[in-house]
This record gives structure tokens, C-alpha cells and sequence, in this order.
């Protein structure tokens, strides 16, 4: 098994880093959840998924994405071996708990607490 990662911009050793930090996750680690920076969490994330992404992935601040990866060991993961099954930003999650909170008949409640 082996990786080849060429040097196409200065972000590319910060990039490699986060696929071999995955790799080296223990085997019995079912969900890993990664946490980072811009740009360097966009690129990582376009880079597991592509070409399946058809291109960039955007993650502003505060965005979750979700990967599912088909490999039996962190070790297998390799750029292009995930898939995105969904990423969520901020103004999407407060637009969808705004519908919810109408279609609910609830309105806003003014902070977590709901208080």
C-alpha cells in the first residue's frame, strides 16, 4: 500500500498531516471526529471525498460534514476513499430549527435553554 501526495500548494503538508493522523486512529475506532482549521479542514475534507465531490468543498466556520469511509482500518484511508453523505452549516441549521420551531407551533424560545 503506498501514497503519493505531489506539492501543488503551500497548504499540501498540513493536508498529508491530517490523512496520517487518521491513519493512525486504532483499528477498533468505530466514528472519529475531526475537528480543524480553515482552509486546511476544506481541503482535507474535499480531498477524502473527491472525486466524488466534483471539486471544492466549503466549510465555514462552525460546519459539520459527515464522511462515510469504505476501508476495514484507518490505515486504508486514502484522498478519494470517503463519501459525503451530508454537511450542515450554521444558517442551514438555524433556518431548519426556525421551520421547525413553526411547523411546531413554538416559535423562537431565545437561546438553548429555551428559556
Amino acid at each position: 500500500m503506498s501514497l503519493t501526495v505531489t506539492t501543488q500548494h503551500p497548504h499540501d503538508f498540513v493536508t498529508l498531516g491530517s490523512r496520517i493522523a487518521i491513519a493512525r486512529v486504532a483499528d477498533g475506532v468505530g466514528t472519529l471526529l475531526v475537528t480543524g482549521h480553515e482552509p486546511t479542514l476544506s481541503e482535507t475534507v474535499a480531498r477524502l471525498v473527491a472525486p466524488r465531490s466534483g471539486g471544492a468543498v466549503e466549510m465555514p466556520t462552525a460546519a459539520l460534514a459527515c464522511i462515510d469511509l469504505d476501508v476495514d482500518r484507518w490505515a486504508e484511508v486514502t484522498w478519494g476513499s470517503g463519501a459525503l453523505r451530508w454537511l450542515v452549516t450554521p444558517a442551514a441549521l438555524k433556518e431548519a430549527l426556525a421551520a421547525e420551531g413553526k411547523a411546531s407551533g413554538e416559535g423562537s424560545r431565545g437561546g438553548a435553554s429555551g428559556g
